[in-house]
């Protein structure tokens, strides 16, 4: 959906509230507090951080209008200086709300409108329920609009997702600052969408509890979970239009690797019975006969951490090549294995790195101060490789590295194969000021992970599916990537 709308001789823009603050609040000020008489106490209730904000402008760029809409669904805050009402600029910016929400996936959008604007929110799609209230000294009306089409009506359960995935960062969050968003993410998933009773919004537990948010490209939270310190996850809820692409997965992903982290012998959850797909390929089981809680059927669902614990009983890797079985008889792959496997020899690491790069799909990040011969120069790697380039346009690598000088003297296999094929392989030299960074990692797709903190040691680990360490990961990869230095002894072909 286009930031933009553009209507007659005005503009509808959406705006950010640390950029536009003082024009937003002018207007406000001017309508709600001046003309109409808010109190400020009741004008500036410290949700618009949090808010999305549209600012409307005559041909001449001056500010006439603006309304926001919260994390909840509300719409809110319609203002409109009056010698420009009457002339579609509130219902412009009402409209560019109500798309942005459904553009969310918001099943409903609500307001409390003005009793003398009843008309005019009613012509928009908005239904009156309820009686008259009163909301700083005037009567109002408590509105909804379904955004849900009668193609597609509302379900009372939700679908179990196919395992996509979606461009999301998790994030641990804070309960103290982020409890609003985190408990309006539960409202329209676990009381709206599933009917749950409001005491299933927020408890005392919140409060001790480890809390993570899914976060799409625009920064919005579209999902949220929530974990106790004896490993037990609840409260998973994602917004409806961002299923089917791996922010559920993610989010448990995020918890379990917590657990782990903290040396708990597992986690578990109970949860909904029609999610059994999503619980089990993030590695669960079920446990015990289902039961029935609000009317909907819940299932124990338990994952065993003792095995694989970082702090206890870590499994060591042995041979992972591609021609035998791996660990144990396992064959690991990629986007499927969710297990932390220890490296402790030079060996691990360099058979490793080609099994994993060989089940590559789209991309290939490596990031390497010295780009390790033992490690990185090899035949069957570079070939690797090589077929992951020439498989379509949309396939990169892209490699990172502090010093040229030791590759280009001594020749390396891979620099050897971007000179090759510079369209699809990308070598960059590290911003100096990121120099002081000694680990070493491989990032492969969005959900492999080979790493060691000292890339002059040969301890770290891998995981085949670990799609927040990736994120994370990821990250410091784009910041480093996006300052990194161009360096033409890299791509001299030699004579």
């Amino acid at each position: 959906m286009p930031n933009d709308l553009q209507l007659n001789r005005y503009q509808i823009t959406r705006v950010d509230w640390l950029v536009a603050q003082s024009t937003l609040s002018n207007l406000r000020r001017q309508v709600f507090i001046i003309e109409q008489g808010v109190s400020q106490e009741e004008e500036w209730d410290g949700q618009d951080a949090t808010a999305q904000h549209w600012l409307a402008t005559d041909a001449a760029g001056i500010a006439i209008g603006t309304a926001r809409l919260l994390p909840s669904g509300q719409i809110g805050r319609m203002a409109v200086l009056s010698d420009y009402r009457g002339t579609g600029i509130g219902a412009a910016l009402l409209q560019a709300a109500v798309d942005h929400a459904r553009h969310l996936g918001f099943a409903v959008a609500f307001l409390n409108a003005q009793s003398h604007a009843l008309g005019f929110y009613q012509r928009a799609g908005f239904t009156a329920d309820g009686a008259e209230f009163m909301e700083a000294g005037i009567p109002h009306y408590h509105m909804t609009q379904s955004l849900i089409t009668t193609e597609n009506p509302p379900a009372r359960t939700i679908e179990a997702p196919d395992i996509a995935l979606l461009d999301v960062d998790i994030l641990e969050a804070d309960w103290s600052a982020d409890g609003e968003i985190i408990t309006a993410v539960r409202d329209l998933v676990l009381r709206q969408e599933l009917g749950l009773p409001v005491d299933r919004l927020s408890d005392d537990t919140d409060k001790t509890s480890l809390h993570w948010h899914a976060k799409n490209p625009s920064g919005e939270t579209i999902g949220v979970v929530r974990m106790d310190l004896a490993g037990n996850i609840s409260r998973l809820a994602v917004l409806p239009g961002h299923r089917h692409q791996g922010a559920g997965r993610a989010l448990l992903d995020a918890a379990v690797a917590r657990a782990t982290r903290y040396g708990l012998p597992a986690a578990q959850l109970a949860g909904l019975q029609n999610l059994d797909r999503l619980f089990t390929h993030s590695g669960f089981t079920p446990s015990g006969e289902p039961f029935m809680v609000h009317g909907h059927s819940h299932q124990i669902y338990r994952k065993d951490l003792t095995i694989n614990n970082i702090g206890h009983q870590r499994q060591e890797l042995s041979s992972i090549s591609a021609d035998d079985d791996g660990i144990d008889g396992h064959t690991y792959k990629l986007g499927q294995d969710h297990q932390l496997l220890r490296l402790k020899r030079e060996a691990e690491f360099r058979e490793v790195i080609l099994h994993m790069c060989q089940q590559a799909q789209q991309s290939i990040r490596i990031w390497s101060p010295m780009l390790d011969h033992k490690l990185f120069h090899s035949d069957e790697l570079s070939d690797c490789i090589s077929a992951l380039a020439r498989r379509n346009r949309y396939t990169k690598i892209e490699i990172l590295l502090y010093d040229s000088h030791r590759v280009v003297k001594t020749g390396h296999a891979l620099v050897d194969i971007s000179r090759k094929l510079s369209s699809s392989i990308n070598i960059k030299i590290v911003d100096p000021e990121l120099r002081h960074l000694n680990d070493e990692f491989v990032l492969v797709d969005t959900e492999g992970v080979i790493y060691r903190s000292d890339f002059e040691q040969y301890e770290g680990f891998v995981n085949y599916r670990d799609i927040t360490e990736n994120s994370r990961l990821g990250r410091q990869f784009k910041s480093a990537w996006e300052t990194g230095l161009h360096d033409p002894n890299l791509r001299q072909l030699k004579i």
